[in-house]
């Protein structure tokens, strides 16, 4: 079986933000990302970030939720949310993320 790799749900992207700026942005803010997988075809955008473990996933929520995202043009803040899908190594998800479908969330 393949190494699950948690990933974290990061949400309103801009257009320009792509995988390398999303990169760039969590290592000024001292986060280590291991991949990122940006969802296109939607505005806002949304993307799944891989952080080496569920410590650094709650780390970066604490840490950065609601922080302004460094380089973005105009300044846009952090919108952060564990996400329930994995990804394995080779970059197939796993878990109960299915992309062709509609994803809804209810916080209580």
């Amino acid at each position: 079986m393949a190494s699950r790799r948690p990933s974290l749900w990061m949400g309103n992207l801009d257009p320009y933000m792509d995988e390398n700026f999303i990169k760039r942005a969590f290592a000024t803010m001292g986060e280590r990302v291991q991949d990122v997988r940006v969802i296109s075809g939607r505005s806002p955008g949304y993307c799944f970030v891989v952080l080496p473990d569920r410590a650094a996933i709650d780390r970066c929520i604490a840490r950065l939720n609601g922080a302004v995202i460094p380089g973005s043009d105009p300044p846009q803040k952090f919108k952060l949310e564990r996400s329930m899908a994995y990804w394995t190594k080779d970059g197939t998800s796993s878990g109960t993320l299915d992309l062709g479908k509609p994803m809804f969330q209810i916080k209580i």
